[in-house]
């Protein structure tokens, strides 16, 4: 009997020991866990509204502390027991509230996400809204942000923006500021080389600018001290007016190309100079044409078809062949003279002697003579004399026998072997 009241009062004292620390466990507990006279689970997040507001999670604190959470069993009774493990495998959970330092998982599903802090090699995300986001990279179809901040920005779409700001300053008030700039550069330049008045009112000019994502247009003088670089066309509606004009292609003005050593048209006839205004020099004089249609050849002209002319004049005509209808012979004072009128003087028994002051005529030849001398001043050392007779000669051949040029006479001979009984007609040229 005694020994059975010493073992339930050791039994007594352990239990009470139990309960006592138990009791300091849940005192200690008491301020993150608790349970509330109803048998809900209370819980203290023992973070200031200062802080959860300074986070932005004002409308999550109130959400989480104006919530009922309970724990009910199979039979909708109310479980209000703690219990404290240090490790739990559970193939499946439910609870109005979890809270943790660390959640390991595979899958997260929720209707609503609020954090600090959200890090992921890659998320789909339908919406997101953040105060701050700092990421190597975001991929998205559409992008609606108050701020962003980059350091370098890829974008290979299309960007809209209401407002662009550089280091500079924004876009529009760079563009106004360059602006600005030329049209003093401009105005200084007008003002020093342009005297007349109205250049100098650069004032009257609209020195506005329109700038679009794919076209430019700028009223007024533009004036650029360096190159200009265009990669794509460049159109000009009005005048244009160049110092040097360097072009790697075709130069292309209407139905005229121009190419390397090329002049062509599209059309039927190339026409230059068809006003007929001034003279048009070819080769550095070589070839010349006048305004009264005169041609002036400086240098030999071949012709390997046919040349008409209605007057050919020369100083001399070499060639294999003449072929012609009629050869007129003029003195030097334009006068046609056909034959001399002077009387043919017999000088012996043998020869005749004509005079004539003419490169050309027709003679006789008299009877019972075998010479005539014609004296003549037109005659040279490279004179070449043509002789055709008038009718029959009785197969005898008329021929020079000698020409004789000098400071007091200048004549030739024309002769035949045998006298005849009747006078020959003889048509004489001298051709120098």
């Amino acid at each position: 009997g005694n020994d059975t009241s010493i073992r339930a009062t050791d039994m007594a004292g352990i239990a009470l020991a139990g309960i006592k620390a138990q009791q300091l466990q849940i005192t200690s507990l008491n301020q993150d866990l608790s349970l509330t006279s109803t048998g809900q689970i209370s819980i203290n997040y023992n973070i200031s509204d200062e802080v959860l507001a300074s986070l932005g999670y004002d409308g999550a604190k109130n959400e989480i502390e104006s919530a009922t959470y309970s724990l009910t069993d199979s039979t909708d009774t109310i479980v209000n027991r703690i219990s404290q493990f240090s490790e739990i495998a559970s193939a499946k959970i439910k609870a109005g509230l979890i809270s943790a330092t660390n959640i390991v998982t595979k899958n997260l599903i929720a209707e609503k996400i609020n954090t600090k802090e959200l890090i992921s090699p890659k998320a789909d995300i339908d919406q997101l809204t953040a105060i701050d986001i700092q990421t190597t990279s975001i991929t998205t179809e559409k992008l609606t942000s108050t701020e962003i901040v980059a350091d370098n920005a890829t974008i290979s779409g299309t960007l809209y923006a209401n407002n662009i700001i550089s280091p500079e300053g924004s876009i529009g008030d760079l563009m106004t500021s360059k602006i600005n700039d030329l049209r003093d550069q401009l105005t200084q330049i007008v003002s020093a080389k342009v005297a007349s008045e109205s250049a100098l009112l650069a004032d009257s000019h609209d020195w506005s600018a329109s700038v679009a994502t794919d076209s430019a247009q700028i009223s007024g003088d533009l004036a650029l001290s360096n190159n200009l670089i265009v990669g794509a066309q460049l159109m000009v509606n009005g005048d244009s007016q160049l110092g040097n004009a360097f072009i790697s292609g075709t130069f292309t003005a209407g139905e005229i190309a121009i190419k390397d050593n090329l002049i062509e048209t599209t059309n039927t006839a190339l026409y230059i100079q068809p006003s007929g205004s001034g003279s048009v020099h070819i080769m550095g004089d070589t070839l010349v044409i006048a305004e009264n249609g005169d041609v002036q050849i400086n240098g030999n002209l071949t012709v390997h078809g046919s040349l008409f002319a209605s007057l050919l004049e020369t100083d001399e005509i070499k060639t294999n062949k003449l072929t012609t209808n009629e050869i007129h012979i003029a003195t030097d004072s334009a006068q046609l003279i056909i034959a001399n009128s002077a009387p043919i003087t017999e000088i012996s028994t043998q020869t005749a002697q004509l005079n004539s002051n003419a490169t050309a005529g027709t003679t006789n030849l008299p009877a019972g003579k075998t010479e005539l001398i014609i004296s003549t001043d037109k005659l040279n050392a490279n004179s070449m004399v043509y002789l055709t007779p008038i009718g029959s000669t009785n197969n005898q051949v008329l021929y020079i026998k000698n020409k004789v040029f000098s400071g007091s006479e200048s004549y030739f001979t024309i002769s035949i072997d045998n006298p005849l009984t009747q006078d020959i007609s003889i048509n004489w040229w001298v051709i120098n």
